[in-house]
């Protein structure tokens, strides 16, 4: 069994009857029955351990059961017989004609529609025999397909971007949009012709594919556009309407096998963000957003060309909105929607570049389940402690515009531990405004509803830390959020002067002056001092990785190098090894020891890791040991390495 957008819990291991308890389908007593426990299911295959084959069980499968979306849930009643009889309720009304029938496996799902938001009672009752009658019964809580489910309040202003993307005026505050579902003819020249009617015959050079299971089949392809958490949402698959018909049930090409790719960068969001149709196609580059040029080099064509789905949704682009428990969220409930209406993926494959490979990074180790498999290029670790290059490389470059002191271009090297100068000066252009409550806003955001100390100090903060305002204690003296970076202490140059590379004078002068920014971004004599309780949440919520379940997922890390290449250099060569220096110390020296983790130098794609984490999958779920860190490394191909 695949991963199933996320983790399950089942109610159940329940077996009551109207005036007793049942002990393998008998009668034993009249007593009042006992409450029926609440089990938390394995996130990679939703099994439980404990339940006995005369108990029953109610389980969410498209998703954990406080964390449903949309008024539909997925469902599955397990631990079932021929012969019995199966009577499902929500809220005391029936859904049993949800329920397909008896699978080998004594299980029946089915789709539960018409759930309210909040709190809906699920109860199924089995009745086996004359008078043995089994009860389950779960609480799922159903949220809007507009979010939020985790992420805490939606942030606000927040500007719609449908139009800009094609797609129409938004139909509410939420910015969503009508779905669609449009069907693409790919040709010889490896562009896309839109089809005006998908079931007539396919347009004259329309190329043809041969999917992972070895059929042949037109290379139509069916994209999907939907609102999902306020997001834009793209999901592309193979499909042949033609040869289906206009009336016959929707049975696409899809391999079973899920590829969602997640955008770049860092943006402190206020917006929807687009989600450019070329990027579920594998084509179009100068449809690209500065938000998505890493997904083009994602080897989309060739995951499509095997029947792979392929989804994008643009609150899972890190450079329109940089909140890693929006992203995770985002993640579970487009995974949710594809779980209940196209179906349960085998595996769950994510591809993407710097800050889509923290989002990767981020969902293995905060969400288990939700990706089976991660191939993040030009890593970073995660957001909390990348922040701190971009804060350091500001006030670095600071001082070394203000100091007296004659310094040479290898001594600042030395300092800095980079690999060229330019790498800071990078960090400095590109990210040190998002610290900014002015200047780190998008130009979707009018300058005039933006922070300003005298003119408009209730406005817009366009501060990251402001922006995931959710996560983030405030501090008392301004109430705007806290940031997860602190300097004191912090002896700047210390390895440099201990080897000689720097002078003591240019050591306590730099230690003396380098100073820090405030909550403004504006630079003062003292260090940087973050709350005592800021670093606590960073870990617990998981902001900093390293301590969840980062073991439980293969992945191949693209570590193609950049050091020397001028604007990407600052995605520089440490930031894997970091990640599996983590990985060692989270597995205790133990068998695992990070064997989870492969990274890959040199100049390497998508493209020519995909076979090697296709085995790596199929290998890991013939010795049924998804989210197992032993089978995982005990399962890695050569090929891996």
């Amino acid at each position: 069994m695949g991963s199933r957008a996320g983790r399950a819990a089942v109610a159940a291991l329940a077996c009551a009857l109207t005036a007793g308890a049942i002990t393998d389908g008998a009668l034993a007593s009249r007593k009042a029955p006992t409450r029926a426990p609440t089990a938390l299911a394995d996130p990679f295959d939703q099994s439980t351990t404990g339940r006995r084959a005369s108990q029953i069980e109610l389980a969410t499968i498209s998703t954990l059961p406080d964390a449903v979306s949309g008024g539909d849930v997925l469902m599955e009643l397990r631990g079932l017989r021929a012969g019995d009889r199966v009577a499902v309720r929500r809220d005391g009304r029936s859904v049993t004609a949800a329920f397909g029938p008896l699978r080998a496996d004594g299980t029946r799902r089915g789709l539960v529609t018409g759930l309210r938001d909040g709190l809906n009672r699920i109860t199924a009752v089995v009745r086996r025999g004359k008078r043995a009658r089994k009860v389950a019964t779960l609480g799922v809580r159903n949220h809007p397909v507009t979010g939020p489910i985790l992420s805490g309040p939606h942030q606000t202003p927040f500007f719609c971007e449908s139009e800009q993307s094609g797609l129409g005026k938004p139909l509410d505050e939420y910015c969503s949009i009508e779905p669609r579902v449009e069907w693409y003819a790919r040709r010889l020249d490896n562009t896309y012709e839109k089809l005006a009617d998908p079931y007539a015959p396919y347009p004259r050079g329309t190329i043809r594919t041969r999917t992972r299971g070895g059929r042949e089949v037109p290379f139509v392809v069916r994209v999907e556009t939907r609102t999902i958490n306020r997001g834009l949402t793209r999901l592309a698959v193979l499909d042949d309407p033609h040869a289906r018909g206009k009336d016959a049930p929707l049975r696409t090409n899809w391999n079973k096998r899920l590829t969602y790719s997640f955008g770049e960068s860092c943006g402190v969001g206020y917006r929807q963000g687009r989600a450019p149709l070329g990027l579920v196609l594998g084509v179009s580059p100068a449809e690209a957003a500065g938000d998505t040029a890493f997904a083009l080099v994602g080897g989309v064509p060739d995951r499509l060309a095997a029947g792979d789905l392929i989804a994008y949704s643009s609150q899972t682009a890190f450079g329109v909105y940089c909140n890693p428990l929006t992203s995770l969220e985002t993640l579970a409930m487009v995974k949710e929607h594809i779980v209940e209406t196209l179906g349960d993926p085998e595996s769950t494959l994510s591809v993407g570049g710097s800050g889509g490979a923290l989002q990767q990074y981020n969902a293995v180790n905060n969400g288990p389940g939700l990706l089976d498999a991660a191939m993040p290029i030009a890593s970073f670790t995660d957001v909390v402690s990348t922040a701190m290059t971009v804060v350091d490389c500001g006030l670095l470059l600071r001082y070394q515009r203000e100091t007296e002191l004659p310094w040479t271009d290898d001594q600042i090297l030395a300092v800095r531990g980079h690999r060229t100068l330019q790498i800071c000066r990078d960090w400095e252009d590109l990210f040190l405004p998002v610290l900014h409550p002015f200047d780190g806003c998008s130009g979707i955001v009018p300058k005039a509803i933006r922070y300003d100390a005298q003119r408009n100090p209730t406005g817009v903060r366009c501060t990251l830390q402001d922006a995931t305002k959710n996560l983030w204690p405030t501090d008392p003296a301004t109430g705007f959020a806290d940031r997860p970076y602190d300097n004191v202490g912090v002896q700047y140059g210390l390895n440099a002067f201990n080897a000689g590379l720097i002078t003591a004078e240019q050591f306590v002068d730099l230690n003396v002056r380098v100073g820090g920014f405030d909550l403004d971004a504006r630079p003062t004599p003292q260090r940087s001092a973050m709350l005592p309780q800021t670093a606590e949440v960073a870990y617990r919520l998981g902001g900093v990785i390293g301590r969840g379940a980062i073991d439980r997922a293969p992945i191949i890390d693209l570590a193609t190098y950049l050091d020397l290449v001028p604007v990407l250099g600052f995605h520089d060569h440490v930031r894997p090894y970091m990640v599996r220096d983590r990985l060692r110390r989270r597995s205790g020296g133990g068998s695992t020891r990070g064997g989870n983790l492969r990274i890959w130098r040199g100049v390497s794609l998508p493209g020519d890791a995909y076979p090697a984490m296709d085995r790596w999958i199929d290998a890991i779920r013939d010795r049924d040991g998804l989210g197992d860190p032993e089978a995982i490394v005990a399962a890695r191909p050569a090929a891996a390495d």
